[in-house]
């Protein structure tokens, strides 16, 4: 989506507004979490994408079992809290986004 917003012949603010929620999305997965487990410090990353293609999606074997076992440890509820957490945070930038491409395709049309 970045370089589709990169191309798009919209004005730059526009531009800059979609880059700023992209750069506060990453900034946030990249962002270590307090949680250590197995004597590693996870980063919000690892937790986004254990839950989401471990858990809910069951897409990548390796994280279904990395899902597995932080689940059955005491640490289950805090992991799921904390990525309910990150999630809050990626859906207002989704809601953030949705906004932003309704204007812009807005301005496209004129």
């Amino acid at each position: 989506m970045a370089k589709v917003y990169e191309n798009l012949p919209i004005p730059n603010d526009k531009k800059k507004s979609f880059e700023e929620v992209r750069n506060f999305v990453n900034r946030l997965l990249d962002k270590d979490s307090w949680i250590t487990i197995d004597d590693v410090k996870l980063k919000n990353r690892q937790i986004f994408k254990t839950f989401m293609y471990g858990g809910l999606a069951h897409a990548n074997r390796e994280k279904k079992m990395e899902y597995d076992k932080w689940l059955r440890t005491p640490l289950g509820p805090i992991l799921t809290n904390e990525f309910v957490l990150i999630m809050a945070e990626i859906l207002k930038a989704i809601f953030s986004v949705e906004k932003l491409n309704a204007e812009v395709i807005k301005g496209l049309k004129n």
